[in-house]
């Protein structure tokens, strides 16, 4: 699924060539867009910042970090679809929810 990912009422994105994850109160540019990318257990997803090429990572404090596509993630997402039509993406680690997205369907 492509999207834009919403965290704490804010767009996020990665410029490409870069890994700082950015924030803002509207997706304005391309790069804020990503890629849900599902599991082959259909458990769980990567996110997948498709201009940067960098995948969304949650520290256990709850901080959005980057890593290199195809390392290793400590945390895990799934996403959701609620009776409201709203997708949440939910952000697991070490059996605790570090975080939830709102996606928006591109």
């Amino acid at each position: 699924m492509k999207a834009l990912l919403k965290f704490n009422g804010k767009f996020i994105g990665v410029e490409p060539g870069k890994t700082a994850v950015h924030f803002r109160d509207k997706a304005d540019g391309g790069w804020e867009g990503v890629e849900l990318i599902e599991h082959d257990d259909k458990v769980g997803c990567d996110v997948l910042f498709g201009d940067a090429n960098v995948f969304l990572c949650v520290t256990l404090d709850g901080k959005l970090e980057t890593r290199k596509s195809g390392g290793g993630a400590w945390e895990t997402f799934s996403a959701a679809q609620q009776l409201n039509g709203i997708v949440l993406v939910n952000a697991v680690r070490e059996g605790k929810l570090v975080a939830v997205f709102e996606a928006v369907k591109r």
